[in-house]
């Protein structure tokens, strides 16, 4: 080994010092992954022999730029090819670990691009299996990226993350505390700025709002703020990484963000309008989608696209009953049903016993916050399902009548009887009319 180190070996094809390949490729992600060496799982899924600890302990991770000028003197960053599934492996064990380097782990995306160099153009097979291999190492990679992306925000959009806070905070010293965490991930990136304008004890100020005597909340606040930073740096990541090409497949990272943020908040929208065997209050659903929308401004700072505009593109898609050409929006698909939100909130109930949910929308501290959901293209669907119901409703009612006629009649008559039986009788037929409208009512 002593001899190697001193003597780099130079390689051209993999084939014909494959001992020694394996030999830079393990010091080198000994190096990249230095703390590494006491997980288990990740050492028996690498199978790669680690360095000790102690010689460990003394080196820094590594870039992907430093680890190409490492292994230059013995090949390129081409031969990771085949250490491509032991490289997903310790992708997904470190960047979503309790130390997790998202700048590192996603900087081993542009290494895929590299890949098809390893194949010889003798073989034309093996251009093909190689490069389907690389596309398929990306879209692995960025498949667990923007999972962990979206276990991030539904932490923070959850009862245990944010929802927490509401029951200390008033909603204006929460967005205090929101805005302020922003302020903390921005100003961190520049050293010299960070200690002059905003100090740790400035910070603590606006945290003592919460009762923080109680050792849940302060660990609370400590996990709230450290998925808030790691958000807040993996969307600034993903965000300046550049477009990585391999062969005709081009994968950008922002386009990726963009479409799982807004295909998460569509989900999460429609889940949280059903609460058991009914629908959520207007007002508490306003509430839940702020808090959402609230964490996507905290992302949108840190990514240059308009995620805004796509959450009222789906509010607006959700809520609309026409064609979707008429809204204008940038993408136009197709053959698209709208409206599911808007019409299953209003008068789809899956209660046992019949009704529409009519009391989200009566009460008028529940229609304003109707309105602010949905806007105007949702006041008029519910209008127009209104007077669809009410119709619906009436008719209900008139048949109901229509078909007791002769027992009315008979009711009528004998107003002004003294036959006892008689009236017994009218009475009884009066109660059964009064259950069927009854339940035409119940029904609407």
């Amino acid at each position: 080994m002593r001899r190697l180190r001193h003597h780099p070996i130079t390689f051209l094809n993999v084939r014909e010092n494959p001992k020694k390949i394996k030999f830079v490729l393990d010091r080198a992600f000994t190096r990249f992954f230095p703390n590494r060496e006491n997980d288990a799982h990740s050492a028996t899924a690498m199978s790669l022999p680690l360095r000790p600890p102690h010689s460990a302990m003394t080196l820094k991770p590594l870039c992907v730029d430093e680890l190409e000028n490492q292994l230059s003197k013995y090949g390129s960053l081409k031969r990771l090819y085949f250490y491509h599934h032991q490289l997903t492996t310790v992708f997904r064990n470190t960047m979503f670990g309790p130390e997790g380097r998202p700048q590192h782990c996603c900087a081993w995306l542009s290494v895929a691009s590299s890949f098809p160099e390893c194949a010889s153009s003798v073989v034309p097979e093996e251009v093909t299996k190689i490069g389907r291999d690389a596309v398929l190492y990306v879209e692995s990679l960025v498949e667990s990226i923007m999972g962990g992306l979206e276990d991030l925000i539904n932490i923070l959009d959850s009862e245990g993350g944010f929802g927490s806070l509401e029951t200390q905070l008033l909603p204006e010293q929460a967005a205090n505390l929101m805005n302020l965490t922003s302020r903390i991930s921005v100003l961190q990136q520049n050293p010299q700025k960070w200690h002059s304008v905003f100090s740790y004890q400035a910070m603590r100020a606006i945290l003592k709002m919460i009762n923080l005597s109680n050792v849940s909340h302060s660990k609370l606040i400590v996990q709230l703020e450290a998925a808030m930073q790691r958000l807040t740096n993996l969307c600034s990541i993903m965000n300046d990484m550049e477009p990585i090409c391999v062969l005709h497949h081009v994968f950008v990272l922002r386009e990726y963000m963009r479409d799982y943020n807004l295909g998460n908040f569509k989900r999460r929208l429609l889940t949280v309008l059903k609460i058991d065997n009914d629908f959520q209050r207007p007002s508490v659903l306003v509430s839940l989608i702020r808090r959402h929308t609230a964490i996507v401004h905290l992302a949108e700072q840190h990514v240059s696209k308009d995620l805004t505009h796509g959450i009222w593109e789906i509010l607006l898609t959700e809520t609309f009953c026409g064609p979707l050409s008429s809204l204008h929006l940038f993408e136009k698909p197709a053959e698209q049903h709208t409206g599911s939100a808007t019409e299953a909130f209003c008068f789809k109930s899956t209660r046992p016993v019949g009704g529409y949910f009519a009391q989200s929308v009566t009460a008028l501290r529940e229609l304003k916050a109707f309105v602010h959901i949905f806007g105007t293209y949702g006041v008029d669907r519910l209008d127009k399902m209104i007077r669809e119901h009410t119709a619906a409703l009436l008719n209900c009612i008139d048949t109901s009548l229509r078909a007791n006629h002769e027992n009315l009649e008979a009711v009528a008559r004998s107003v002004h009887s003294s036959d006892k039986t008689e009236i017994e009788a009218n009475i009884k037929q009066i109660v059964i009319m009064d259950t069927i409208v009854g339940f035409c009512i119940q029904a609407g």
